[in-house]
């Protein structure tokens, strides 16, 4: 009696769902990996404080807020999309927020650059290689700054929100369009937390398509990982951990 030939099975594989990239605890997901990506606002400071998270989340708290904050969170999301997990996409907003210069003008944005006194009308706080800095809120110093950054190839943009003093607002808005670079409006929101009736964002970006980011994929799930918090490291040290190290 001869014994039937055994049939082949297939295996049946279920696609890994993308890692969830949220800017509020009440997005994450109930179960699966998560990274949450706060602003340096009063608001997410306290949500941080309220917030439970599961074992598979990972939290950044950024330095950028406004449109540097929806950049980062953009690029995230299209990397989680990508296949990146949670380790390497936290990885990844840090060491690329380093790598973008942020400018904003504002009367009262002491939560960004400190206690020690707010800024004026005439100040504005700029963002560059980690850390934060008074400039000049001068037409002149902001053309500047997109004239240089639109030279190195970078990925630019501009937001205006504008109440109280329109005149300035306007005039800003039209420089940077004059010089090629989107302007848009800016949500109430940033002004709001910085107390300020009116605030002009100015945001450069190294430029990010899919081939880049497949070169850092692979770059960073290969990296060495931090014997602390267990990120990918893929300069000298873990900026997680040493934020304030500038080597």
């Amino acid at each position: 009696m001869s014994v039937p030939a055994a049939r082949l099975r297939l295996a049946h594989s279920v696609p890994t769902a993308p890692v969830v990239v949220a800017t509020d605890p009440s997005d994450l997901p109930a179960s699966g990996d998560g990274v949450l990506l706060l602003e340096p606002l009063p608001a997410r400071a306290a949500a941080v404080a309220r917030m439970r998270t599961g074992r598979g989340t990972l939290c950044v708290s950024m330095a950028l807020p406004g449109i540097g904050a929806r950049y980062l969170v953009g690029v995230a999301r299209a990397a989680a999309l990508a296949g990146w997990g949670a380790g390497e996409l936290a990885a990844l907003t840090i060491e690329l927020e380093r790598r973008c210069t942020y400018i904003v003008a504002a009367a009262g944005a002491t939560p960004l650059v400190g206690r020690s006194r707010r800024l004026h009308r005439r100040d504005a706080a700029r963002y560059a290689a980690g850390g934060w800095s008074r400039v000049p809120a001068s037409r002149l110093v902001l053309a500047d700054e997109a004239r240089a950054a639109l030279a190195r190839g970078n990925t630019c943009a501009a937001a205006i929100a504008a109440t109280s003093h329109p005149r300035f607002a306007g005039r800003v808005a039209a420089d940077l369009a004059a010089l090629g670079m989107p302007v848009g409006r800016s949500p109430a929101a940033l002004a709001s937390a910085l107390d300020s009736a009116w605030t002009v964002e100015l945001l450069a970006a190294p430029a990010l398509g899919t081939p880049q980011l497949q070169t850092l994929r692979d770059r960073f799930s290969t990296a060495s990982r931090c014997d602390w918090c267990g990120l990918p490291v893929v300069g000298r040290h873990c900026r997680r951990c040493t934020p304030g190290d500038a080597s």
